[in-house]
């Protein structure tokens, strides 16, 4: 007999990993939903996780079925064949057949308690899961988007590089021509030198 789902089971459906938490695919980025797939398939912490909650669960399968009556059957046949003296021999079947029936009652309710035990340990082992797998495609989630945006500013700051160079060139030659003074071509030169050292940080 097959009890009914518990509440574990239908969070479990729920919570599966192929259907968790798909967020960071509405960003839209085909190379972070490759990173997640590949952390979440190759993670061994969460492999472990997994086959916890698959043992736990087959634990918990253990002591539900204890709740139902368990029943045996038997059988054997036999032929015995005899041939007294100046008599045609006789050929005699014999069969047995037995049925065994068990129920365990609980007694003060321990089944009942071993049962929710092992309902309490199935869903703390998924929520342990759950929780890594969260970590887990939150911290490639939030590390691809930091990449991102220091190559998004690494990339703004190379354009400024490259306006502030002409700008300092420029400045220089004003400065060449007598238009500017040489606080001009310094403070030019300042800002060039300001963006190039904020390269290496980025």
């Amino acid at each position: 007999h097959n009890p009914l789902p518990t509440q574990a089971e239908a969070r479990e459906t729920r919570n599966d990993p192929a259907a968790l938490a798909h967020w960071w695919r509405q960003l839209g980025d085909p190379l972070l939903s490759e990173l997640v797939v590949t952390a979440i398939a190759e993670n061994h912490d969460l492999a472990e996780a997994a086959a916890r909650v698959r043992e736990v669960r087959h634990r918990r399968g253990l002591a539900a079925s204890r709740r139902w009556p368990s029943a045996t059957a038997g059988g054997s046949a036999s032929r015995v064949r005899t041939a007294p003296d100046d008599t045609p021999a006789t050929t005699t079947r014999f069969y047995d057949v037995s049925v065994d029936a068990r129920w365990e009652t609980g007694l003060f309710g321990g089944t009942r308690r071993e049962l929710e035990a092992a309902d309490a340990d199935w869903e703390a082992e998924i929520a342990n899961r759950d929780d890594l797998l969260v970590s887990i495609v939150a911290e490639v989630a939030l590390n691809y988007l930091d990449l991102r945006l220091f190559q998004t500013r690494l990339a703004i700051t190379e354009r400024n590089l490259a306006t502030q160079t002409e700008t300092l060139d420029l400045a220089r030659w004003r400065h060449q021509a007598g238009l500017t003074t040489e606080i001009d071509v310094e403070q030019a030169r300042q800002n060039v030198e300001q963006t190039r050292a904020q390269l290496p940080l980025l």
